[in-house]
């Protein structure tokens, strides 16, 4: 109903993610991970999310710190393998 309302008034969906957030498919390109290594992040707290119910997509806030960490787990780890072509991945193998 409010959809249909929003489209008769031309009135645009309000923009819940902040600017400096970044979804987790963001995130993902940008460590060179999969999409479910970001899940897996969320899930046992390793990176900071927010998300406003159930049904809404993960918005992930990093300081330096933090993407530091994660950049420095991604380049030492013998399991996480690096997306291909990614501007972070070293050659695009395993790290």
């Amino acid at each position: 109903m409010i959809q249909w309302i929003r489209g008769c008034h031309r009135i645009p969906p309000a923009v819940l993610k902040k600017p400096e957030e970044l979804t987790v498919q963001q995130a993902a390109k940008h460590f060179g991970v999969s999409d479910g290594l970001v899940y897996y992040w969320i899930e046992h707290r390793l990176i900071p999310a927010r998300r406003l119910n159930g049904g809404m997509p993960y918005w992930i806030t990093l300081n330096v710190a933090e993407e530091q960490k994660l950049r420095d787990w991604v380049r030492d780890s013998a399991r996480i393998q690096n997306a291909k072509g990614s501007p972070n991945a070293p050659g695009g193998g395993a790290l």
